[in-house]
């Protein structure tokens, strides 16, 4: 584990996927299925104060992907976007999580995962579109 609350997992790429936890091994994944593994990979396991020197490796990027299994409002997305903006970091950025509201659908992790578009596929439909 990097000691700035991130750990620069693969390299390189015209775009940036940050992930943490459980649907961090579907980025890899996803990037193992991409053409040319066109996007670097960070596990960004700590949002709460994101380091300064995680806004200089996305610099060398032309767009970021933020995948969360919780809700997109107020979750790790947007603590991503906040750090750019701070930062004044502007680029391409496509959340995946969550939309707030109620869900009323039976099944295990994998199926609602696969169902709410944090399949492998849509990962690589995030990338793809932020770098359009």
């Amino acid at each position: 584990m990097g000691k700035n609350g991130f750990t620069e997992l693969e390299f390189g790429g015209k775009c940036c996927v940050l992930s943490y936890g459980h649907v961090l091994h579907r980025v890899l994944e996803a990037r193992e299925r991409s053409p040319d593994n066109v996007f670097g990979v960070i596990d960004l396991y700590r949002v709460k104060s994101i380091d300064k020197n995680l806004m200089v490796i996305l610099r060398s990027h032309d767009g970021v992907v933020a995948v969360e299994e919780q809700c997109l409002s107020g979750g790790f997305g947007s603590a991503v976007l906040e750090a750019m903006s701070d930062s004044g970091l502007h680029m391409p950025v496509k959340r995946i999580g969550l939309e707030k509201r109620y869900y009323f659908v039976d099944g295990g992790r994998e199926y609602l995962l696969e169902r709410f578009g944090l399949s492998i596929d849509g990962i690589v439909r995030a990338v793809d579109e932020v770098l359009q």
